[in-house]
């Protein structure tokens, strides 16, 4: 268990459990009412349906209270609007962490450019070796949501950048900060993990993790 860090430490003697917290990103859609991108639980047009974004920038406040990194790397490719229009789904994710759940915009790095779990990966090395300093503990944190921990674990691990550099990517998961940041999503949880997008879900993670391990896995284009 991580050991959270006394209330009464001042901020700048704390010691962090993560030289940095790598957020991935997650599929969005657009809300025909407001206009506004938005993080749901499910897009239908994912091939797995089940997502959880939303989630993601809440588990990161919760985070960000416990300080458990000094700074968060956002990945996530593009989306197109119906004009063709780019949008990042990693800014999108970062401007809901700084502007609606109140993470320091300094804490927050935009990084990301490729849109699948595998691309999350290449961004985050490419970020790491540009900015070695960054690496004290040799410990990153990989947060994302329970469905995906597994792949993105066997993702990372597998990068030779982490071997060489003997980096332990250790997972966070979304679903525990969250109820941790509120116990009102304990039930939500357990809905949706019982609910028929997420059985679909689980079950394309199960052959994806086959399909790497045989060498016949073809990552999302993005």
């Amino acid at each position: 268990m991580l050991t959270k860090p006394s209330s009464s430490t001042p901020q700048k003697d704390r010691s962090y459990s993560f030289d940095a917290i790598v957020i991935l990103g997650a599929n969005m859609k657009k809300d025909k009412k407001t206009g506004r991108w938005v993080l749901p639980a499910v897009v239908k047009e994912d091939p797995g349906k089940a997502v959880l974004g939303f989630t993601r920038p809440i588990a990161a406040r919760q985070a960000f209270k416990e300080n458990l990194a000094p700074m968060f790397l956002v990945t996530g490719g593009w989306q197109f609007d119906e004009t063709g229009r780019k949008i990042s789904r990693a800014q999108v994710l970062a401007d809901l962490m700084t502007e609606k759940y109140k993470i320091p915009r300094k804490k927050v790095k935009v990084i990301g450019t490729i849109g699948n779990t595998l691309g999350n990966v290449l961004d985050t090395v490419r970020y790491l070796i540009d900015h070695p300093k960054i690496i004290r503990s040799k410990r990153i944190a990989i947060l994302a949501n329970d469905w995906q921990l597994p792949r993105a674990k066997l993702f990372f691990e597998s990068n030779s950048y982490f071997q060489k550099q003997h980096i332990k990517p250790i997972l966070l998961s979304a679903e525990k900060l969250l109820i941790r940041y509120s116990k009102r999503y304990l039930n939500w949880t357990k809905k949706m993990y019982s609910s028929p997008e997420m059985i679909h879900r689980l079950k394309m993670e199960k052959k994806g993790i086959k399909d790497f391990k045989s060498g016949k896995y073809k990552p999302l284009k993005s």
